[in-house]
């Protein structure tokens, strides 16, 4: 007999699209000490296209996964 997955206690929550900006523009602050706008713009210059998957860059992905919130 399989075991049930216990409930989850995840809560989901809808931003505005002011709270979404502002929680994008902390994450960008927090992990690489620019604005959500800088990385943004820099994103869309391609200067990380070539990013590998490495520790060192984990920051920057970790952002960019998080992108559409600033882009609202």
């Amino acid at each position: 007999m399989a075991t049930p997955l216990p409930e989850s206690t995840t809560e989901t929550r809808t931003l505005s699209l002011e709270e979404g900006r502002a929680f994008f523009d902390e994450k960008c602050r927090a992990y690489l000490n620019m604005s959500g706008e800088e990385f943004i713009r820099r994103w869309d210059a391609g200067e990380y296209e070539d990013i590998e998957d490495i520790p060192e860059n984990w920051d920057i992905l970790h952002v960019a996964l998080n992108i559409s919130f600033g882009r609202r």
